[in-house]
């Protein structure tokens, strides 16, 4: 699940476009992942291993990149969750984050 807001240097809806393109199955809200998930092991059950147990689905996990207040949310709602340490490039300072890029390609 992709959470931010409009004003987020990275560009939520950007980044939630990214992530698609590159195959990922993005969702807005945990209620939709959660049934979707759901619903795709009873559908179509794993195919190496154990049958995965639709119990586990009630704890999800989560891996937040960015704001850390977003982490310690998912954390005190009892959830399991892995805080990474991530900054936009130069800050968010779109104008650095141009020279940068530049810079990169050289």
């Amino acid at each position: 699940m992709v959470v931010g807001t409009d004003a987020d240097p990275q560009g939520l809806e950007r980044q939630r476009e990214q992530l698609s393109a590159a195959g990922a199955r993005v969702f807005t809200d945990i209620s939709t992942a959660l049934a979707e998930i759901a619903l795709r092991f009873a559908v179509e059950p794993p195919a190496l291993g154990a049958p995965v147990a639709l119990d586990v689905l009630a704890a999800p996990a989560a891996l937040n990149v960015g704001v850390e207040s977003f982490h310690d949310s998912v954390r005190a709602q009892g959830a399991a969750a892995v805080q990474v340490d991530w900054r936009p490039p130069a800050s968010g300072d779109e104008k650095l984050a141009g020279i940068l890029a530049r810079m990169k390609k050289k």
